[in-house]
């Protein structure tokens, strides 16, 4: 009599492996997909935050100066010069755009600039007369507006970008002709 001993070793066969395989590729794929896209939405919001403050910040000092400017001179669509009532007489803050740079800056004197906004794409400051209307002159100017478009480019496809129309602000101590 022969016996006949059947000897099954446990384990798993080589379609086991190769499915187990293939579904924990696939696992690894999206985990690493939803992680990579959690990474470029965390550096996005950072760019569009830094733009958002840097911006709210130049807005708020160029409002401030222009609200308590007494004069104005020099002025075009990408600079110009106030004149600021001061504890010890009068001084004048220029604030200019440098288009190669992509720069706008605040100038207080010749040596103490600082800078308000970086990475300007588009810039353009516009002035009103008390009508509402573009004013041609210094004198009859009594509105400001600036409009600008600043960029952060974070890698080959990733651009922010925020765009600032500002409201129109008064000159309140400056005596203005129509």
């Amino acid at each position: 009599m022969t016996a006949k001993f059947e000897s099954r070793k446990a384990g798993f066969t080589l379609t086991e492996v190769l499915i187990a395989l293939v579904i924990s590729t696939m696992l690894m794929a999206a985990v690493m997909s939803s992680y990579i896209f959690i990474a470029k939405s965390c550096v996005s919001l950072n760019d569009y935050s830094e733009l958002d403050s840097e911006t709210r910040e130049a807005i708020e000092t160029f409002s401030r100066e222009v609200r308590a400017a007494s004069d104005i001179s020099g002025f075009s669509s990408s600079d110009m010069t106030l004149t600021l009532p001061g504890p010890g007489g009068d001084y004048t803050v220029s604030y200019t755009y440098v288009p190669a740079d992509g720069i706008f800056y605040r100038a207080y004197g010749t040596s103490n600039q600082k800078v308000l906004l970086k990475g300007v794409e588009s810039f353009s400051l516009k002035r009103f007369n008390l009508l509402h209307n573009p004013a041609v002159n210094d004198l009859e100017t009594k509105q400001i507006q600036l409009d600008a478009k600043t960029v952060r480019s974070g890698g080959v496809k990733f651009r922010a970008t925020n765009n600032v129309l500002s409201a129109r602000y008064i000159m309140r101590n400056k005596v203005a002709s129509n």
